[in-house]
């Protein structure tokens, strides 16, 4: 990767994270290997990894609704088995790194 390519790609990211802090919300990074898996928070798709988003994105209701809000965090990817993060608004991590395991094939001498 050469230094523009990079410096264009920090730059990117960036803006981005300057336009969802402009929302007043905490960043959250989603990436996962493999990549390319879409990423529900409790049953709303929000995206598809690698995923720049907000904890207000997540937990939409997180600041105003009084009552303590949690969230499931669902990664799924044909043929791996979903990847779940629970959060809560204190909980809510700036980076999560899913590794996603192949679903088993099933014994054929069954």
């Amino acid at each position: 990767m050469s230094l523009r390519t990079l410096n264009v790609s920090h730059l990117a990211l960036a803006v981005a994270s300057s336009l969802l802090l402009g929302c007043g919300g905490q960043i959250v990074n989603i990436v996962s290997e493999p990549s390319d898996a879409e990423v529900f928070s409790n049953r709303d798709s929000i995206g598809r990894t690698p995923l720049l988003t907000s904890k207000d994105e997540i937990m939409p209701l997180w600041s105003s609704d009084g009552v303590f809000t949690h969230a499931v965090i669902t990664l799924r990817k044909p043929g791996f088995n979903d990847y779940k993060v629970f959060v809560n608004e204190l909980t809510m991590p700036d980076l999560i790194n899913a590794t996603l395991i192949p679903l088993k094939a099933e014994d054929p001498k069954k």
